[in-house]
């Protein structure tokens, strides 16, 4: 696999649109740093050097759901890509794709379509918090740093970028040749609070109710106290006491 080395861009997820005429698919871009790194809704990644900053670009061999579910397979892959750092147990996956370590925002994941001369791509872009974090974020956050075993982390943004590749390629295989069904699986074994009670804040309407998992579409399913099941797609969604 590819892996494209650059020292500053404005954000990988940027700067793979432009080498898209030039680069074969599949490919990787790892950056040391990102003047204007953004995760979902337009909202700001802080993009210190030493984290990890990359975004993978595949083609869109189905239609937009596939590529929409490989977020999840970015979750997935993420999510076991800590574990050879820091004690499982401590790693979760908040919906959709939101990387929790020790209950602590660690890694986040914008998943973006993008059509260039007739064809489909889906750019993965993914950061995680290696050596540093944000101090005052939406939601509370930690590195891997802090967690790591033996309390060093001795591994670069390249290496740790080398793991992720193998695990995202390994459930991406697996993705393509069996359906969602074995992602939705393994996605529901390291899911945060589910079943658990959870807020909705959409655009039009609040609401709360349990969510009790996600669906084959990878929508979360909520059940809300008069019985009726909703399934949100998109939207942000608070678990629990945390307020997340």
């Amino acid at each position: 696999m590819k892996v494209i080395l650059l020292e500053s861009v404005d954000s990988t997820n940027a700067h793979a649109k432009i080498l898209l005429a030039s680069e074969q698919l599949p490919f990787w871009i790892l950056a040391e740093r990102q003047s204007k790194g953004r995760g979902r809704y337009q909202r700001k990644w802080i993009s210190n050097s030493g984290n990890l900053f990359c975004s993978g670009v595949y083609p869109i061999v189905h239609d937009l759901t596939h590529a929409s579910n490989l977020s999840f397979v970015a979750a997935i892959a993420v999510a076991e890509t800590l574990a050879e750092f820091v004690s499982p147990e401590l790693i979760k996956i908040k919906w959709p794709n939101d990387i929790l370590l020790n209950g602590k925002k660690v890694s986040g994941i914008l998943l973006e379509t993008f059509s260039h001369k007739n064809n489909n791509f889906v750019i993965i872009g993914i950061g995680i918090n290696l050596l540093h974090h944000p101090k005052d974020s939406l939601y509370p956050a930690t590195n891997l740093l802090e967690h790591a075993n033996n309390n060093s982390l001795d591994q670069s943004p390249s290496i740790i970028l080398d793991v992720l590749i193998d695990k995202f390629e390994a459930l991406n295989e697996t993705y393509t040749t069996k359906g969602f069904a074995p992602i939705r699986e393994r996605w529901h074994r390291l899911c945060y609070n589910i079943p658990g009670e959870v807020d909705v804040n959409l655009l039009t309407e609040k609401f709360s109710g349990m969510a009790t998992g996600i669906d084959l579409n990878g929508s979360l399913l909520v059940r809300l106290s008069n019985g009726t099941m909703r399934n949100i797609s998109a939207g942000d969604v608070f678990f629990g006491s945390d307020n997340v």
